[in-house]
This record gives structure tokens, sequence and C-alpha cells, in this order.
């Protein structure tokens, strides 16, 4: 007697076994397509402190918080010199100091940011200057916890900026003018400073001297000082910036583990 073969009964029992697969593989590739989704939001930059010079009016910034995620600006002189609103050598309106020549004569306006930069994060700012007479020197230091930890100045006569992380200065290929500047925080000490001018760009990589206390250079204050620049000379300073990349939230793990599986489930699949 001929047998005869149940289709129904076939057909179920063959989608049945793969029903459990077809689901659980279904769930991983969401899972995956979530966390490619969450990675790639995470992975953006977010801004937690800004300021520029368009939100200040008057005469002086000085003593004003016109900026969010920093505390109120703060300076202190030797000498004459002073700081202003207005023309610098980047343009107008810019934050600006100035200080007359001879060695007694400086001033530096500082700005602390209300959290250190964490590893990752970012700290941006765009400076420039008219002139420097020979003698004279001008720059961005970083500080945590009032200990200088490097800075980058440029002293008159030379020809570039220079670069100094408490190990030395170092001269740079960035010469005289404006200057785009991000320094990022990589490691506990470790750093990444890219400066930009035109279509010249240079970074560098390095590590913060670790003496002094504290021994961690978790970056929590910026100054811009003028020192000896002469008459009719200043050093112009906007767009400050800190913005951090977010830690990836635990769904991106899980996402992970689930997208390595794939392989697993393809090997399972049983064959028709």
């Amino acid at each position: 007697m001929k047998a005869v073969v149940n289709r129904a009964s076939s057909t179920r029992s063959l989608h049945g076994s793969d029903k459990p697969w077809a689901s659980a593989f279904r769930i991983v590739v969401g899972v995956c397509v979530v966390a490619a989704s969450l990675q790639t939001a995470t992975s953006r930059a977010t801004i937690i402190a800004s300021d520029s010079a368009a939100n200040y009016s008057g005469g002086s910034f000085i003593t004003v918080n016109g900026g969010t995620g920093f505390q109120t600006w703060t300076s202190n002189a030797t000498g004459g010199g002073g700081s202003y609103l207005g023309g610098t050598g980047l343009g107008n309106p810019l934050f600006g100091v100035y200080a007359g020549g001879g060695v007694g004569n400086s001033f530096t306006a500082y700005r602390q940011f209300n959290n250190a930069l964490v590893v990752s994060s970012t700290f941006s700012v765009d400076i420039g200057t008219t002139s420097i007479q020979k003698g004279g020197s001008n720059g961005v230091p970083f500080f945590d916890n009032s200990v200088e930890r490097g800075v980058l100045f440029f002293s008159g006569g030379s020809s570039f900026w220079s670069w100094n992380d408490g190990n030395g200065a170092i001269s740079t290929s960035i010469p005289f003018g404006s200057v785009s500047q991000d320094l990022v925080r990589l490691s506990t000490n470790g750093y990444s400073l890219a400066l930009a001018q035109d279509a010249t760009t240079q970074t560098m990589t390095g590590t913060f001297r670790s003496g002094g206390s504290p021994v961690s250079s978790a970056i929590n204050e910026v100054g811009f000082y003028s020192s000896g620049q002469g008459g009719g000379q200043n050093f112009g300073f906007n767009n400050l910036e800190i913005a951090a990349v977010p830690e990836p939230h635990a769904v991106l793990i899980v996402g992970a583990g689930a997208c390595a599986m794939i392989p697993v489930f393809l090997r399972r699949r049983p064959n028709r």
C-alpha cells in the first residue's frame, strides 16, 4: 500500500522546529539594529560648556559670566594691563587682553570649568594676536586646581607657536597669526593637541608631567595672558567650548553580545 504523506502535518513539523530559531534570530537582529542606532547617537559629541564674546556687552568681561558650563571670568594683573571687548587679532567683537611693554607688565584672564575635562572630552578655542614685540609673549595656559599642566604660547621674536606640557617647550610648525586650538584629554595624563591655521593643521600627543599635586591632570581651568606685549598690541580669543563623547550605555554591551550570537544561530539553522 502506498504511503500517504501528510503534507500539512509535515509542513507544521518543519516550521515548528524553525520558529524558535527564526524568532530568536529576529530578536538578535533587532537588538543589533537598536545597538547600532544607540552607538551612532552616543558617538556624537555633546556640548557641555560654551561661551563667546557675542554674549557680552560693555567694556569688559571680567567678573561676568555670559556662557554656560563655565564659572565667572577672573583676572590677575601685574603693572600695566587690562581686558576689553572689541577688536583683536581675530576680529571684532572678541575677548581681548593687553599689557604694556616691559617685564613688569602682564595681564591674565582666567576661566574655571564647572567640571574638569573627563577622558575623551575636548576644550576648543580660537586665539589670535596683532603683534608681539621682542621680549613679550602671550599664550593659553591650562591648569589642574591651580597647577599649570601645559601652555601654548608665542614669544616675540620667534617664528612659530610653542607648546610646553611640563616636559619642555616644543616649537610647532604653526607660524604667527590666528589659531584654532583643540585639547583632548585621552587618559589620566595623556592628551592630544590640535592646532589649525588656514589650511595648515598640526596634531601632537603626549603626557602631562605628573609632578606636583594633584598628580592627575584633569584640566579644570584655562587662562589667556599677555606679558610685555607692547603698546597698541593685544591678544584676542573667542568661541570657548567643551565637548564630550558619552560613554556607551549598557545596552550597547548587550547589543554587541547579541550580534556576536548571529554566527551561532546561522550554524544551527536547520537544512531544508
